[in-house]
C-alpha cells in the first residue's frame, strides 16, 4: 500500500522508487556514503553538469571514467561519440 500510495502518481517515479524505499528501511544503514551534500560521487555515479546539462561524454574522457570511484556514468550518446560507448563495452568484458 505504501509503494501504491506513494508513487501512484509520481513524475519520476522510475528515478527514485529504490532510494525512497532504501532510505525508508534498515537497509539505509548500510548504504556506501552516507554523505548527502548533492555530491554525486556519494552515488558511485559521474555526472559532469560543468561541461553540459549534463555533459555527453566523449572519447577523451574514457581515461577519467575508468579511474575515477564512480561505478555509473551519465551521460553517453552513441549519435554523439560512439568510440566511447564501444570502450566502455569493451573495458567491461575485460578487453582492455
Amino acid at each position: 500500500e505504501f509503494i501504491r500510495k506513494t508513487f501512484n502518481y509520481s513524475y519520476c517515479a522510475d528515478e527514485v522508487f529504490i532510494q525512497t524505499l532504501i532510505m525508508n528501511s534498515e537497509f539505509k544503514n548500510n548504504l556506501f556514503n552516507k554523505n548527502f551534500d548533492n555530491d554525486h560521487y556519494a552515488c558511485l555515479r559521474c555526472i559532469d553538469w560543468k561541461r553540459g546539462n549534463p555533459w555527453i561524454f566523449r572519447k577523451d574522457d574514457y581515461d577519467m571514467l575508468v579511474n575515477s570511484k564512480a561505478i555509473f556514468a551519465r551521460k553517453f550518446s552513441e549519435k554523439v561519440d560512439k568510440d566511447i560507448v564501444d570502450m566502455i563495452f569493451i573495458n567491461l568484458k575485460g578487453e582492455i
